[in-house]
């Protein structure tokens, strides 16, 4: 939402990149044009400053524009300042090489799951390519890993913002069965979702929470479905559980052993 700080033209220039970032093959000028109302020639020096430093490419003969590099070296410099980011990629790679399947970390942003980091098992029975991606948060196991220890009001917020389309045919949409979904990964604090967003995959997921209860990130075993053992999946789910808690400890939450009343998860739940 534009305040009377936003400087209108660097606004824009997110917009087109937030835009690049979904768009794999690129976009010609006109296309951008058309997607985001800028006019041409505004777009034009917008796009010319972006790929000047680096943040966009033109490289074809087309025209099409597509992200830079310097946003991959930006992403890098933001991941090796990151708290989360250290902390988990260590635990990210036993578990990826104690469960020998995929590993994802992944942040809740604008009420949509992000994966930021991914870590492969040479013995994964799949390659997910999620990397970078959005999902929705009701019905990923990732989502629902941070959403079920969000204070009520904000994990409201979050399902009001989105429309609960079914994806698959065992996509739940109903809000009263997702609360009852959210009180269980609160007890057990891991979540399993079969085919609710992806019919092919299998996901495990647990939260790692911050000093204070809240929930910093997600961890996620992805698995196909269609090979997935209930043994493996009851294992998966003490791995997954675990790699996360040992997160959440380096950053500070201790949940009950904590003697700080003001580190315990604040709020009532859904």
């Amino acid at each position: 939402m534009a305040t009377r700080y936003t400087v209108t033209a660097l606004a824009r220039a997110v917009d087109v990149l937030e835009l690049l970032a979904r768009q794999p093959k690129g976009m010609r000028l006109a296309e951008i044009t058309r997607e985001t109302g800028i006019p041409k020639s505004t777009l034009f020096r917008i796009l010319s400053t972006l790929e000047e430093r680096r943040c966009v490419t033109a490289g074809d003969e087309q025209g099409t524009y597509r992200l830079g590099l310097k946003l991959g070296e930006l992403g890098n410099a933001f991941l090796n300042q990151s708290d989360l980011y250290n902390a988990a990629t260590r635990r990210m790679r036993r578990l990826a090489e104690g469960c020998e399947e995929s590993v994802f970390l992944s942040v809740l942003d604008e009420g949509a799951v992000v994966y930021v980091r991914r870590m492969e098992s040479p013995k994964s029975a799949v390659v997910v390519r999620k990397l970078g991606q959005r999902a929705p948060a009701y019905c990923t196991a990732t989502g629902l890993a941070m959403l079920a220890f969000l204070p009520d009001d904000e994990a409201e917020r979050v399902l009001d913002a989105q429309a609960m389309q079914a994806f698959t045919a065992h996509t739940t949409t109903n809000r009263a069965v997702l609360r009852q979904k959210l009180a269980q990964v609160r007890r057990e604090r891991v979540a399993v979702v079969d085919g609710e967003y992806n019919p092919a995959l299998l996901c495990v997921a647990s939260p790692i929470l911050d000093a204070r209860g809240a929930p910093a990130a997600a961890l996620t075993v992805a698995v196909l479905a269609s090979q997935a053992r209930q043994e493996q999946v009851t294992d998966l789910k003490e791995q997954v559980r675990a790699a996360a808690q040992d997160v959440s400890a380096e950053l500070g939450y201790w949940g009950e052993r904590s003697a700080d009343a003001s580190l315990q998860p604040t709020g009532h739940h859904m």
